[in-house]
């Protein structure tokens, strides 16, 4: 074998070494998306459609204004920011936005558990599936246990503000709302 060779596959087994080590963290982000509106239906559709195909929870409340909130993968929750971005919108801002570990791949307490986002039940295996993205089981009305908001993302009627409000209150995520509408956040 040529050095080029030798040196990929001590360069492979190194990285894979590295893995295993250090397994990958997985992350929780809810992000809140502000429109000046949302009216067109076409957008409407997609914005819950993309939502499904990428298994995030949350709400969209179309009108004046628009507002999305959405939770899920960093990985989901950024690339379904990217395919609102690709849209032609007056006005459109990521106003707030929220990480969170729920754990690392392949960890577990020996239970079919990872470790638990901040003091939360714990990320059940059986519940959600890392090695896809912790999609939601297929029985209808399961969720995982490290959603704070419900899946799949529902669109609330224009008039419904102060609901989108209560439920971000219910979630603890009322410094994402208030964030969202520049509101001061009592603490």
């Amino acid at each position: 074998e040529d050095a080029a060779t030798q040196q990929q596959k001590q360069s492979d087994a190194e990285a894979c070494a590295s893995a295993a080590t250090h397994p990958k963290i997985l992350t929780r982000r809810v992000c809140c998306l502000w429109f000046h509106h949302i009216k067109n239906l076409y957008k409407r559709k997609v914005i819950l459609e993309w939502a499904r195909e990428l298994q995030l929870g949350g709400a969209s409340k179309p009108g004046y204004p628009g507002v999305v909130l959405v939770e899920g993968s960093a990985e989901d929750v950024q690339e379904y920011v990217a395919r609102l971005r690709s849209l032609q919108w007056k006005a459109m801002q990521v106003r707030a936005e929220e990480d969170d570990e729920i754990g690392s791949e392949g960890q577990g307490q020996g239970d079919g558990t990872s470790a638990p986002p901040n003091g939360t039940s714990s990320l059940k295996e059986a519940e959600c599936d890392s090695s896809s993205k912790w999609k939601k089981v297929a029985s209808a009305g399961r969720q995982c246990s490290w959603r704070r908001l419900p899946l799949p993302l529902a669109e609330l009627p224009e008039n419904a503000l102060g609901e989108l409000g209560a439920m971000c209150k219910a979630s603890n995520l009322a410094h994402i709302f208030a964030a969202a509408l520049k509101l001061p956040c009592a603490s």
